[in-house]
């Protein structure tokens, strides 16, 4: 998600870079290191003054885990030793 929020950023700086995220956001995405997964569709909206776009996530896809699979999977925890800072 790293790459994503530096297109989000690299966009309020640069106006021509945020006109073709809107144009063609599959293509500058890719062009930045965010895979898109075939199929996909993307849609870029731009809050203003007057509207604000709230986005509600999708359920669950079939080839995500479950949550109680995901409790038992391995990785992303702390060694014996590690520093949590």
């Amino acid at each position: 998600m790293q790459n994503l929020d530096n297109v989000v950023r690299a966009c309020l700086r640069d106006p021509a870079l945020k006109a073709k995220l809107i144009a063609n956001p599959a293509a500058v995405l890719a062009e930045h290191g965010v895979p898109i997964p075939a199929g996909t569709t993307i849609k870029v909206l731009e809050n203003t003054a007057s509207v604000f776009h709230l986005v509600i996530p999708s359920t669950r896809s079939s080839n995500e885990l479950a949550d109680d699979d995901l409790a038992s999977a391995a990785g992303g925890g702390m060694r014996d030793g590690d520093v949590p800072w």
